[in-house]
């Protein structure tokens, strides 16, 4: 394929897609914001938000009402609806549904710092394609990630009805639509860094003890 061929087919996937930073969690196991700890050069919210401009036409930071006065003026988000409050993961995926009609979302959780864009890149170009629903999958845990999935725009509808029978498990989501599994060759990018021992230990597989 030609590199002309090859950047037509980028756009050609890029622009139905909206990618989503989820920010807006309570991160009660880490005790501080998980979007803002830094594993590189910038807060980690920053990094996913640039890992995702490589394979969406639009991206956005989902944050709450309280995180909304700390992202920098340099990047796009959107407050989580009220609407939708207080169903976890789900409020920040229905809110874009919501917010942009039509798109469908990949949504990215801020606390996957292994997570190579390459990977991100391989995962999208697989399914944006033919618009099929998908997560990474930890095969170990035997589990759906749910915040490293593709959410084609017609699943808005099945989430609404499950928001509004007061269902709010992704996974259980996925489970039941029987999401496509991606399995990434390392099995270390999916990992979730939710509480201190696991940040402390990502920190230091990429060298910044003492930092």
């Amino acid at each position: 394929m030609s590199t002309q061929e090859m950047s037509t087919q980028k756009m050609s996937t890029a622009n139905k897609i909206l990618g989503v930073v989820a920010c807006g969690g309570k991160s009660s196991r880490m005790g501080t914001d998980k979007s803002m700890l830094m594993y590189h050069d910038l807060p980690q919210r920053y990094v996913a938000y640039a890992m995702l401009e490589t394979v969406c036409d639009q991206v956005v930071l989902s944050v709450n009402e309280q995180q909304s006065s700390t992202v920098d003026t340099a990047y796009s988000f959107m407050i989580d609806l009220p609407c939708y409050g207080d169903a976890g993961p789900m409020t920040a995926l229905l809110s874009a549904f919501k917010t942009f009609t039509g798109k469908d979302v990949f949504l990215l959780g801020c606390d996957y710092p292994l997570l190579h864009e390459q990977t991100l890149q391989h995962f999208i170009s697989i399914y944006s394609k033919e618009n099929r629903l998908a997560a990474f999958y930890n095969q170990q845990a035997d589990l759906y990630e749910p915040l490293l999935g593709y959410y084609p725009a017609a699943t808005g509808s099945i989430l609404t009805e499950m928001y509004n029978r007061s269902e709010y498990s992704l996974q259980h989501f996925l489970q039941k639509q029987k999401a496509d599994r991606f399995m990434p060759e390392n099995f270390s990018e999916i990992t979730s860094a939710d509480d201190p021992e696991i940040y402390s230990s990502i920190k230091e597989q990429l060298g910044l003890c003492g930092h």
